[in-house]
């Protein structure tokens, strides 16, 4: 069983404005800081994958969230990983 590093992802989202409003609004709009924490189960070299839940034998998960590099503003480590036995 291979076990996943639990983390703590800053980054930052895209979003918009999807509706007719005041372009004040459109122009003072600014993407949104996110902070995700969960089970690190990839890493690419375009992003990383986190899972929110993992069963007992890590061979199904739920709720997972790619985040790419680029968007990433700091990655913690909350618990050690899991020295080779």
């Amino acid at each position: 069983m291979k076990k996943y590093p639990v983390v703590a992802c800053e980054w930052v989202d895209s979003c918009g404005i999807g509706r007719w409003g005041p372009m004040r609004e459109h122009l003072e709009h600014e993407p949104n800081s996110i902070t995700s924490v969960g089970y690190l189960v990839r890493t690419a070299k375009s992003h990383i994958t986190l899972l929110q839940t993992l069963d007992p034998s890590h061979d199904n998960g739920d709720n997972s969230v790619m985040i790419v590099r680029s968007a990433i503003k700091k990655l913690t480590y909350l618990e050690e990983r899991s020295k080779k036995k």
